[in-house]
């Protein structure tokens, strides 16, 4: 027979491992298949640009305006991981499972009786469905490592409380005190969950036996909590006195300066943004976001999204199958439950107070651009929603909701990164045939650029980035470093610019940039089918499927910016990708760039190499190149084959008439016979 000793061991291994691997295998499920394809996305372009040029100091210069922690923190990790982007995705999932063990601590402690309860809040934090900005895996690190250190200060708070050994004490309220600091210098706006980490001592010291009035449970629970006001203290002391803020959106002063000058606006605005920001982070971030996404995924992302959120609930119901409770009487039996209304009252006041901060900034929180707003109050919101679901009557119900709120999360973290990939892939691919039409870019170049299905709007790094990292990566370390080509935002007031041809200079934290518009160069990619398309401002050459707004600035688009010459750039495989296969988009860069030169042999040949190759546009309009070059050469048998292809297509037509007229309009002179074939064929008499 097994000793009670051996019987006792498993059964604290099972207490332990069942939980454990609950959250290992779903935080992995719903994470990791889509981050670990995850290169460079958004603002964490001009991160790897900025060190990449400036150097060392960088990141120090870059946070010294406003969050000086954030400045050793990424220079720790670009002299562990430079400048690839995977060991930081990997970085950003190991943080999110310790959290989730750290937060599981600190519940436990609270309700040590309550282990599927306990576990179902760790689970629920991890899963956060609300928080849609972890695919930037190096811009949002702070935040995701802040999120582990803030559950961590609270669950060695509560050890400091209940530990009845001295040097224990002492170790755990050190360690809550400088995980307490961490978070929030990483995090500033985390802290109105100072509260919270009050409530959570207010519900331990009641769950110790404190009896009495609600003053004197809250007095015992003021003198237990007294050494973590070091942490906000502490730090606001720092914050307003010391450190010197250059930055409006988290000056303290400025902000409240709103309050002061328009006391009645500025607190109803409050109010009601601080009610819609905590109902996003309480309910709403269950629901909203997957309903969002789910509609405009493809069958297949349809498809896998379902898959692994079936693999995830199936986890869950195996886990609390694992940890189902003896026969007997329950502990969650009675009706109510005390520790569920300290669940949802504590979590509800926690994720209030925990929004203030934010809102005080004149900031709110909701799932697009602001969601990382979310992520400090999130591990209230997890103890509020637990606290809901355990409330459900009868019992059997509580486990289908919670499958719901894991299939929902999966579903809504499995769009969210489908599309972050989808854009990178597009943008990397973009950028591949740029490398074969672009060998060099002057300095000084002004991008206009048009990515199929991607709209950056003033996200200019999503092109600074991709263009500054393959033409001119050299490290200056000059602090601001100078990006040599800039790119214009993708909004109405470009138009504008553009036309009006103003130069002005512009920059971010640690980079500079000039736009030069005597150096515009557009480029657009009108469709994913179709092929990059660099404009050339004396003939233009549109598609069918290009927006508006390229057709308006095409024409003053300078090809010149382009050099020919026999670089060929070669762009790194871990941030672009393989280089694709030489198909037709190859062939047709190529025949580009010669057009540039009027290589008009080189364009022909070309054109044949990929018509005995068995290529064809997907766009017909890029035929119109290799038009070109058959009517400087007189070849009518190629040309006149070739203005057959574009027949089906009255769009293409009219733009290959337009561009042929424009040449002859230059001074190029055609055959009578090409001119006859033109007139025909493509022309028509317009």
């Amino acid at each position: 027979m097994k000793s009670g000793t051996d019987m006792s061991l498993r059964k604290s291994k099972s207490l332990f491992l069942v939980p454990v691997g609950l959250l290992l295998v779903t935080s992995a499920l719903i994470y990791l298949p889509n981050l670990l394809q995850a290169t460079v996305y958004r603002d964490d372009w001009y991160y790897v640009l900025d060190r990449l040029i400036g150097g060392p100091g960088v990141f120090q210069a870059m946070f010294s305006i406003d969050r000086p922690a954030r400045g050793p923190f990424f220079e720790l990790y670009y002299l562990l991981f430079g400048i690839h982007p995977l060991p930081y995705h990997i970085a950003s999932y190991i943080w999110r499972f310790l959290s989730g063990l750290a937060s599981l601590w600190l519940f436990h402690q609270l309700w040590p009786d309550q282990r599927r309860a306990t576990l179902t809040m760790a689970l629920l934090f991890v899963l956060y469905p609300g928080y849609l900005r972890w695919m930037e895996g190096i811009e949002d690190q702070p935040r995701i490592a802040s999120a582990c250190f803030q559950a961590l200060s609270f669950a060695l708070t509560i050890k400091a409380i209940g530990s009845t050994r001295r040097l224990t004490r002492i170790a755990a309220w050190i360690g809550s005190i400088l995980t307490g600091w961490a978070y929030l210098a990483l995090l500033d706006f985390g802290i109105g969950m100072e509260v919270f980490r009050f409530l959570c001592v207010f519900i331990f010291v009641e769950q110790g036996g404190t009896q009495g009035s609600i003053w004197k449970r809250g007095l015992a629970a003021l003198r237990a909590w007294a050494p973590a006001a070091l942490i906000p203290f502490g730090f606001l002391f720092w914050r307003l006195f010391i450190f010197h803020n250059e930055r409006p959106q988290t000056d303290v002063g400025r902000q409240l300066g709103m309050l002061v000058s328009s006391p009645f606006a500025t607190t109803a605005t409050w109010l009601i943004r601080t009610i819609q920001s905590a109902a996003d982070v309480l309910i709403f971030s269950w629901t909203t976001p997957a309903l969002q996404s789910f509609f405009n995924l493809r069958l297949k992302g349809m498809l896998i999204g379902g898959f692994l959120a079936a693999l995830a609930v199936v986890a869950v119901c195996a886990a609390y199958l694992l940890m189902r409770q003896p026969a007997g009487p329950q502990p969650d039996d009675p009706e109510p439950e005390r520790w569920k209304l300290q669940a949802i009252w504590s979590g509800l006041i926690g994720v209030a107070v925990g929004v203030l901060p934010v809102i005080a900034a004149n900031r709110y929180v909701d799932f697009q651009s602001y969601s990382h707003y979310a992520l400090p109050a999130s591990l209230a919101g997890s103890m509020f929603m637990t606290g809901l679901v355990f409330s459900l009557r009868p019992p059997a119900i509580r486990l289908p909701a919670l499958a719901a709120l894991v299939a929902c999360a999966a579903f809504a973290h499995n769009a969210y990164s489908s599309s972050v990939l989808d854009e990178e892939k597009t943008i990397a691919a973009f950028w591949q045939q740029v490398a074969w039409r672009a060998p060099e870019i002057q300095p000084r170049t002004t991008l206009f650029v048009n990515y199929p299905g991607v709209d950056y709007g003033d996200n200019v790094d999503a092109v600074n980035g991709p263009a500054d990292i393959i033409y001119f990566p050299q490290q200056t370390d000059e602090i601001p470093a100078t990006y040599q080509i800039m790119s214009l935002p993708q909004s109405p007031k470009t138009t504008t610019n553009i036309m009006v041809g103003r130069d002005a200079p512009t920059g971010y934290r640690t980079h500079v940039g000039t736009y030069d518009f005597e150096r515009l160069l557009v480029l657009t990619q009108p469709s994913p089918s179709a092929c990059v398309h660099v404009l050339d401002g004396q003939w233009p050459l549109y598609s069918k499927d290009d927006p508006d707004q390229i057709r308006a600035v095409g024409a003053y688009s300078k090809i010149d910016g382009i050099v020919n010459s026999s670089r060929q750039p070669k762009l790194a495989e871990f941030m672009f990708g393989p280089e694709p296969a030489h198909r037709w988009c190859y062939y047709f860069e190529k025949a580009d760039l010669a057009l540039q030169s009027q290589d008009w042999k080189t364009v022909a040949q070309l054109g044949k190499q990929a018509a005995a190759a068995g290529l064809h546009p997907e766009d017909w309009v890029e035929w119109t190149p290799f038009l070109q070059a058959y009517a400087m050469l007189g070849d009518e048998t190629e040309f006149t084959a070739t203005a057959h292809r574009l027949n089906g297509d009255a769009f293409a037509r009219i733009q290959a008439c337009s561009i042929l007229t424009r040449m002859q309009a230059g001074g190029q002179a055609f055959s009578p016979q090409i001119q006859s074939q033109m007139d025909n064929l493509l022309c028509r008499g317009e």
